[in-house]
């Protein structure tokens, strides 16, 4: 579906009453939609009319979000995922990761700067799967150095004009940068809520007189739509009539639905795990067991068909852990060369895997990588290494194991998949709690030596003129309190710019 600079390149009507105007907000909300059912890769226009942004390419992605996915806190959502994975488990992640890949950051980044926006849309998510206002979970709340590092991400992840231009439609890229991130900002000045959920047009999430259902002998239903605005709303909607009336024989937890000019958008399917509807394949309960219960991120199959038959009776307690992660760190040079991730018990055959190019690959210590090939070319240059043994099991002895503690896999993978050395401190931090003092005063002489060494090499890459980028780790210095986890945050934002 490639398209010029100012046509998508594809032709069809919109509802008369789609339920919002200007075609810099309805087209992209109505071609992503399309473009998912073809598994196209979308070349989107940077602006419409010679002056407006393309508001509907991001508009698009928190529809499928919020109304394929099942996500209620979009910017929390995105925070979880690695959009560079091509192992990704969900046809319709794989299908956001082939079209926005990092660049979904900007509207992370976006809807952490302005938590108005943020609420509105997961209000309006839970208006309209019809959750009593008293139900609505809260929100939690996120804080500068969450903004800050993801900052750092939509910044390296708009680089080129064309990125710029259909990320200027959220945020500047002139100001992702620390002092513009410290602080959250009122109001949602791209009015992407708004839009969203139809604020400045009728926008029903009943079904309307000239909507229509049609059951069909497989068991589902097919809702015939005339508006697109409301719709998610109404697919509920038809689902507790199934429920609270017995003159309705259907069933309508499978609906395909169908919108005027259009036509279907998709069939959607009840999740019972997060009660609503999420696009057909992307139902959680059926994919129980696809994330780590020690650690969080998400197993590849071979991991969860290993896991399985623990899910439910060993939720891996800290106490009695099932999976592990660990850097594998030569001490002589200082640098990792892999890391794992296991799960150790009897029976778990091949429970082995590495991090390899942003993704775990089966094996435990995968001779493959930047990180493995730059440490065993550190070795060699530095006559570590006994060649009486195959090279393999060579760059494997003496290596230093830590443990990275389930608060710091994010960030340790951040920093993994990065690309960038990764030294004995990291690791070191790691393994703390996240809460412990290690300011300059608090710190053992080794753990002191190894900060002080890391913050002069900082010199290597960032300027001069751009203290601000590691302002913290210079503070510590002075005597900034700062916790394992501070620490290990703010050598990730340094990392970032390496």
């Amino acid at each position: 579906m490639s398209m010029d600079k100012t046509l998508w390149g594809i032709s069809f009507g919109l509802p008369e009453s789609f339920g919002d105007t200007g075609e810099q907000w309805t087209q992209g909300r109505a071609v992503v939609w399309k473009a998912r059912q073809f598994g196209a890769t979308i070349d989107p226009p940077t602006v419409f009319e010679g002056e407006w942004p393309n508001f509907g390419w991001w508009l698009g992605l928190v529809d499928l979000l919020c109304f394929g996915l099942g996500v209620d806190d979009v910017p929390t959502y995105l925070k979880s995922q690695f959009w560079g994975d091509n192992n990704l488990e969900s046809p319709l992640e794989r299908f956001i990761a082939q079209n926005w890949g990092e660049s979904a950051a900007v509207l992370e980044l976006y809807l952490m700067m302005h938590p108005d926006a943020r609420v509105a849309i997961h209000n309006y998510v839970h208006m309209s799967r019809g959750t009593k206002a008293e139900n609505i979970p809260a929100l939690v709340e996120i804080d500068a150095d969450t903004r800050m590092l993801t900052g750092s991400y939509a910044g390296a992840s708009i680089q080129s004009p064309r990125e710029i231009s259909l990320a200027k439609a959220l945020v500047d890229p002139e100001k992702i940068r620390v002092e513009y991130l410290r602080e959250p900002e009122l109001g949602d000045p791209a009015h992407l809520s708004s839009h969203f959920s139809f604020l400045w047009a009728e926008s029903p999430t009943e079904i309307q007189p000239n909507d229509t259902v049609k059951f069909t002998r497989s068991g589902g239903a097919i809702l015939h739509l005339e508006s697109y605005a409301g719709w998610y709303g109404k697919l509920h909607a038809l689902r507790r009539d199934c429920e609270s009336d017995q003159d309705i024989t259907g069933n309508a937890d499978s609906v395909e639905v169908s919108i005027a000019s259009l036509g279907s958008i998709g069939t959607f399917v009840f999740d019972h795990e997060r009660n609503c509807f999420v696009l057909e394949g992307e139902e959680r309960a059926k994919r129980t067991g696809q994330t780590s219960p020690r650690y969080g991120f998400s197993l590849t199959g071979e991991m969860a068909e290993a896991l399985r038959p623990w899910f439910g009776v060993h939720d891996s307690p800290e106490d009695d852990p099932l999976e592990y992660v660990e850097l594998q760190i030569r001490p002589e040079v200082d640098l990792a060369h892999s890391l794992t991730y296991e799960i150790r018990d009897p029976g778990v055959l091949n429970g082995d895997w590495t991090r390899v190019s942003g993704q775990w690959s089966s094996g435990f210590v995968v001779p493959d990588g930047k990180h493995y090939k730059r440490c065993a070319a550190a070795l060699i240059e530095g006559s570590h290494l006994d060649f009486d043994v195959p090279l393999h099991q060579a760059v494997l002895n003496d290596s230093e194991i830590h443990e990275v503690s389930p608060w710091a896999l994010e960030l340790i993978t951040n920093l993994w998949d990065a690309g960038g050395p990764v030294r004995s401190l990291f690791g070191r931090l790691a393994g703390l709690g996240p809460d412990l003092d290690v300011s300059v005063d608090a710190v053992d002489e080794e753990t002191h030596q190894q900060i002080e060494s890391y913050i002069d090499s900082l010199g290597k890459f960032i300027p001069p003129d751009s203290d601000f980028l590691i302002e913290e780790l210079l503070e510590w210095r002075e005597g900034l309190f700062m916790t394992a986890k501070d620490m290990l945050t703010a050598i990730v934002e340094a990392e970032s710019h390496r």
